[in-house]
């Protein structure tokens, strides 16, 4: 395979990622993003990661083989270990560190649980490997050469298409990080706010926010366009909920600092 037929343009899926969640934690350093944040919600994301790997490594097969991949049971799945393991996680780990995260640090968990994923995992880590195939194929010796690209035709044959075709997937692709940013954000948000506040009803909200990937399963059948429509919705309504509850917590910090400061005595 020529090295001109493996399109470089499906490097902007990894950079478009990584592009967004930077400019917003940019944007968040003086909002409470701090390295202690960075290290817990690190901790709780790839832990989550491990977790849901090992799980799946010993349960998926039997679950396609009693109920199909795209099944509502297999759906319940995949939904139940991120709420569990991603969001409930992130509580724990949230509690277990409540000293150095607190309720200012809330929109900043949420934001670095998004950075972990989004901008490394699906972000640095697949646009280092990209780079490192393009140039083996386009500089390397023929045979190191022909090797990884006969990989890649088996294992993403996508990334030779034509860049007409690319672009759509590309965009498709971006389109679902925005999602998994928002959903991220918000229950990173939520489940601060739960600690911080001692209140479980905001992690009540929190949980049912990891059965976004209950759609994964109906993926094929869906197709892409729905598939990302329908994860971008469930983005907009994690994102209202999480932004209406700061709005109710921040109205209740301000009515209780006014009724901490003492009358005027009358003229």
């Amino acid at each position: 395979m020529a090295a001109e037929n493996f399109n470089p343009v499906f490097l902007l899926e990894s950079i478009g990622s990584l592009g967004i969640v930077l400019i917003l934690l940019i944007f968040y350093r003086k909002r409470g993003l701090t390295f202690a944040v960075l290290a817990v919600s690190a901790l709780s994301y790839f832990l989550a990661i491990a977790l849901k790997t090992i799980l799946q490594s010993f349960t998926l097969g039997g679950m396609e083989a009693a109920y199909g991949y795209s099944s509502f049971p297999t759906a319940l799945y995949f939904g139940a270990q991120t709420a569990v393991f991603e969001v409930f996680g992130a509580y724990l780990f949230a509690y277990a560190f409540r000293k150095h995260i607190m309720q200012k640090n809330a929109e900043a968990y949420g934001l670095s649980l998004a950075f972990w994923e989004n901008g490394v995992l699906l972000g640095i880590l697949p646009l280092i490997s990209l780079i490192a195939d393009f140039l083996i194929i386009a500089n390397g010796p023929a045979s190191l050469s022909s090797l990884v690209s006969g990989a890649l035709q088996k294992s993403s044959p996508g990334l030779f298409i034509g860049t007409y075709q690319a672009l759509p997937v590309i965009g498709y692709s971006v389109l679902e990080r925005i999602s998994s940013l928002m959903v991220h954000f918000a229950w990173g948000f939520l489940v601060v706010t739960s600690v911080s506040l001692g209140r479980k009803r905001y992690l009540a909200c929190a949980i049912p926010m990891g059965f976004v990937d209950s759609v994964v399963p109906f993926a094929g059948k869906l197709g892409l366009p729905l598939t990302e429509a329908i994860f971008f919705l469930i983005g907009i309504a994690a994102l209202a909920l999480a932004l209406l509850v700061r709005k109710g917590v921040s109205n209740n910090v301000t009515e209780e600092r006014k009724a901490e400061i003492p009358a005027s005595p009358p003229d």
